[in-house]
């Protein structure tokens, strides 16, 4: 006797597994209005364990198809129509050279779960987290960007720029008994 399991991950992602206890092969359609996802909306289905294997939606149902005996097919549906991991940002438009700003990325609402954040400051340096903190060194316009990991594995990137200003402050340290002398200076 066939058995299905279903679990609402959030409101992209659900998992469905398929248990075929019988000893004959079985065929499987399952209506997604009877899984209790939203009618209307577009999705896309793939075998959880051979992700480029995509399971058909038609006509509102899931077509699991053919299974062997003493078996289970684990599918993953995405609903398309709710955002990637998604989020709003905190950054600055401006920064002086050499202080440190911070950078935060708090989720939204309306996308799905975020499981890491990566800053990419534009100048060659990056940080992981949703609250990062940052100097940059040389006067610039930065082309920065934030990309974060969904429990769907799809990144969602946000870009934004940072106008620094300024020069760094160099600061001589000389080692004890020594000192500097200005040139044409005593």
């Amino acid at each position: 006797m066939p058995s299905e399991y279903f679990l609402q991950e959030d409101a992209r992602q659900s998992m469905v597994a398929v248990f075929n206890w019988t000893e004959e092969t079985h065929s499987h359609t399952l209506e997604l209005k009877s899984l209790g996802l939203p009618q209307g909306h577009p999705y896309e289905a793939h075998d959880a364990l051979n992700p480029h294997k995509p399971v058909p939606i038609e006509g509102g149902s899931l077509v699991v198809g053919s299974q062997p005996p003493h078996s289970v097919r684990l599918v993953k549906i995405v609903d398309t129509s709710v955002p990637a991991s998604s989020v709003t940002l905190d950054v600055p438009k401006a920064a002086q050279t050499g202080e440190a700003v911070n950078f935060r990325a708090m989720p939204a609402a309306e996308g799905g779960p975020a499981l890491s954040y990566h800053w990419d400051f534009g100048d060659g340096t990056t940080a992981n987290g949703p609250e990062v903190a940052h100097a940059y060194t040389r006067a610039a316009v930065f082309n920065a960007k934030l990309t974060v990991e969904g429990v769907d594995g799809i990144p969602a990137e946000k870009s934004f720029m940072v106008a620094v200003e300024g020069a760094l402050k160099t600061v001589f340290h000389l080692p004890e008994n020594r000192r500097y002398v200005e040139p044409g200076g005593n």
